[in-house]
């Protein structure tokens, strides 16, 4: 009669893997589950305490660079979308919420003064809706000068002024010396020289065309020209953030 010879298979203790699959795969009680499971989170404590000292690599430094740069700009620029977007789909676009466009876009880009020229119905003309002027004015002429453009200039027509040019042809205009346009290309010349404006833009917006002028010589600036564009754009619905 022939012996038979098992071969028995010895599992080494210090295989995680191998002998974790064999304790899973073979016992189903609560408390070997429960060392199992204590056995798993000493593992992690090791990894982590093991992620702590061991130094950074590379592309985790990369990213963290990243990261602090993003954080950065973040804080020096602002967000990407329109901050006043939430505001304006909780009260309507009322020519108060109006004021407070031109107000931000006057205290971030630098400008004395902001007016808001709102299309008629139709679009055959474009009235005075709103305007803003900032307090480091005061002093100067340029209250005086939104005050005229206010009541004595309300209304124009389509493709008279620029105003009423820039909703005819869709086209901004950005003039860095206002004295140098003829007196028919910008009729209130005169109101401007006095004063002592010298740059004055005009962007054009779904609902009309927004006016911003400063008293000092600004370049012509592409980026300005959009941040106004998004800013005082009116959202005829509520739209998600």
């Amino acid at each position: 009669m022939q012996r038979e010879h098992r071969e028995e298979r010895h599992i080494s203790p210090d295989s995680a893997l191998e002998g974790g699959s064999a304790q899973f795969g073979s016992v189903s009680s609560a408390g070997a589950s429960d060392d199992a499971e204590d056995e798993e989170v000493t593992v992690l404590k090791a990894y982590r305490v093991q992620d702590e000292l061991l130094p950074r690599s590379s592309s985790r430094q990369q990213i963290d660079k990243l990261l602090d740069e993003s954080l950065a700009m973040f804080h020096r620029d602002g967000p990407l979308v329109n901050p006043l977007d939430a505001a304006t789909n909780a009260a309507g676009t009322s020519d108060s919420m109006m004021e407070q466009r031109l107000r931000f876009v006057c205290s971030s880009k630098g400008f004395d003064f902001g007016i808001f020229w709102k299309f008629d119905e139709g679009k055959q003309g474009l009235s005075a809706a709103a305007y803003v002027t900032m307090e480091s004015a005061a002093n100067s002429g340029v209250p005086l000068f939104v005050h005229t453009s206010y009541t004595m200039f309300k209304r124009w027509s389509t493709g008279f002024g620029m105003p009423g040019r820039i909703g005819y042809t869709g086209n901004y205009e950005w003039h860095e010396d206002i004295r140098q346009l003829p007196a028919w290309s910008f009729q209130r010349i005169r109101q401007a020289e006095q004063a002592g404006l010298r740059t004055v833009i005009g962007v054009p917006i779904e609902s009309g065309v927004v006016e911003f002028g400063t008293t000092r010589t600004v370049p012509h600036n592409i980026s300005t020209v959009s941040y106004v564009q998004k800013i005082c754009t009116h959202k005829t619905s509520p739209s998600t953030v």
